[in-house]
């Protein structure tokens, strides 16, 4: 499959949108798909996790490239319906809003032993 949209435009896309959360990130690429894209990651960083336990991205590899987010190491993701022609801004507004669900879980019971 040929991404729908440049590895090196998500990329550019992740950093804009993680320069307008209202919280710390990390960026990495994730090495699980087909085209390696940065993720921003955010949240609690759980005992053994290399990386926080909550993230978002926009994949190229997809066929309608809509921002996304897991919660929790995937117990919980939401699709939006933001494109990468989305502005950064409202973007990174949506990523803010969904992420009051990983505050409502609290950040113990997203690292606790399953």
């Amino acid at each position: 499959m040929s991404p729908t949209i440049q590895v090196t435009t998500v990329d550019q896309l992740v950093k804009a949108v993680a320069e307008h959360l209202p919280f710390p990130t990390e960026l990495y690429a994730d090495m699980g798909a087909e085209n390696w894209a940065l993720q921003i990651y955010f949240g609690p960083r759980c005992a053994g996790d290399e990386l926080p336990a909550h993230r978002a991205g926009i994949d190229p590899d997809t066929p309608d490239s809509t921002w996304w987010i897991e919660i929790g190491h995937g117990e919980h993701i939401t699709v939006s319906e933001l494109g990468p022609t989305t502005p950064v801004e409202s973007v990174a507004a949506w990523i803010t809003t969904q992420s009051r669900r990983a505050s409502a879980i609290g950040d113990a019971a997203v690292c606790a032993p399953a």
